[in-house]
């Protein structure tokens, strides 16, 4: 069976005013390529854990390395926990949230 690692992973929530078909996006600068789209803040947040896990998964399959910036953290908890650091910020439509990914060992 393979072994979990648990990732701590900065989550940046923008709202959209661009015409586009969703309404938020979620990006990472501790994984720069994650970029999640959704029509709540909600949403983007529950999707982006699967989509770091996978984007991870890729680039280990890959052989490409990880972003020094992407930190492993030691202690597991019982399921993925998501946090809001900050609940929005009127001057600029963004909010941050911080996300533990448990990620399986390749």
């Amino acid at each position: 069976m393979a072994q979990e690692v648990l990732y701590d992973l900065q989550i940046e929530v923008e709202e959209l005013d661009d015409g586009s078909d969703y309404r938020y996006m979620a990006t990472s600068s501790d994984l720069p390529n994650l970029i999640v789209v959704g029509d709540t803040v909600e949403e983007v947040l529950d999707l982006a854990p699967g989509v770091a896990s996978a984007l991870i998964a890729s680039m280990r399959a890959a052989g490409d390395p990880l972003p020094e910036t992407l930190r492993v953290v030691s202690s597991t908890p019982s399921g993925l926990v998501i946090t809001p650091d900050a609940v929005g910020h009127a001057d600029t439509g963004t909010c941050l949230s911080s996300a533990l990914l448990p990620i399986p060992e390749v």
